[in-house]
């Protein structure tokens, strides 16, 4: 009796060892695709409103060049996916 105890005991621990092992793999795992992810983030930028990639030498134009781009741009007016108009700028 004590001894199919004493082998159910060891047969469970083994399993939670195992499922313990596992998770920490899956944890380590996802810490470095996260970690991945940051750094593609970090060297891919991308416009916080379209999500479309620009270049952030733009962005650091004078003043007055990049004014005058942005009036010499039109904004222009595309319908959506039947939910009216929506205004779609470049960024």
């Amino acid at each position: 009796m004590h001894f199919t105890t004493f082998i159910i005991n060891a047969v469970t621990f083994a399993k939670i060892k195992s499922s313990l092992d596992q998770r920490h793999e899956l944890e380590r795992a996802l810490k470095e695709s996260r970690e991945q992810l940051k750094q593609v983030a970090n060297a891919a930028h991308l416009c916080p409103q379209c999500h479309r990639p620009y270049v952030p030498q733009a962005l650091r134009a004078k003043p007055e060049e990049s004014l005058a781009a942005r009036t010499s741009e039109a904004v222009s007016v595309a319908p959506s996916d039947g939910r009216g108009n929506q205004f779609s700028r470049i960024c």
